[in-house]
């Protein structure tokens, strides 16, 4: 008999933990796994943040190239079609394919949102030119409120324009695409001559 209490006693302590596991978590796993979710939400709250900063840098970035690049060829279509060129008051003035005469200039706005204007002139020469309009060189629809584009120098030498610093900045002030220098050979002046 004494050997039977001992075989119930072990069958009730292998039994005590079926009875437990099957009652559910402890308060040590519950809180452990609610420890873990805390974390991951917090890992999950701030990387969104930081991925949209992310996303937001590189299409800055996607759109700073393509507007550098759209300025480049208008300036390419402007200058490279010029069929005179003068200077006077330290402004570079060129006759337009079309035959007006025009000159190119950073717009007078601070910050994002600016670009170069075309100023349309009229008169005979540089010197007694009067502006008759003031257009963006780039469409409106290319330049962004959060993008901006401006180059430090315009000149024109033995037919060639260079454009010295073109550069596009955001509304910080960083400069996100930029091209040092680039020349434009101004055909119509070179079959002029």
């Amino acid at each position: 008999m004494a050997r039977m209490s001992s075989i119930s006693a072990k069958r009730s302590t292998i039994a005590a933990p079926a009875k437990r596991l099957a009652a559910g978590f402890t308060l040590t796993e519950t809180l452990l796994a609610l420890a873990i979710l805390v974390i991951m939400a917090g890992i999950v709250t701030m990387g969104i943040p930081v991925a949209f900063d992310t996303y937001a840098k590189s299409v800055d970035t996607s759109n700073a190239q393509v507007l550098l690049s759209t300025t480049t060829t208008s300036l390419r279509d402007e200058l490279g079609m010029a069929t005179d060129v003068q200077t006077s008051g330290g402004t570079l003035y060129f006759v337009s394919g079309e035959g007006y005469w025009a000159s190119i200039s950073n717009d007078a706005a601070p910050g994002a949102g600016k670009g170069l204007k075309k100023h349309v002139y009229k008169g005979a020469d540089a010197d007694s030119l009067t502006e008759e309009t003031s257009q963006n060189l780039i469409p409106d629809a290319a330049i962004t409120d959060t993008l901006g584009i401006s180059c430090s120098s315009i000149a024109y030498a033995d037919g060639v324009f260079t454009v010295k610093d073109l550069k596009v900045e955001n509304a910080k002030g960083q400069t996100l695409a930029s091209q040092d220098e680039f020349k434009i050979r101004a055909i119509m002046l070179e079959e002029g001559r």
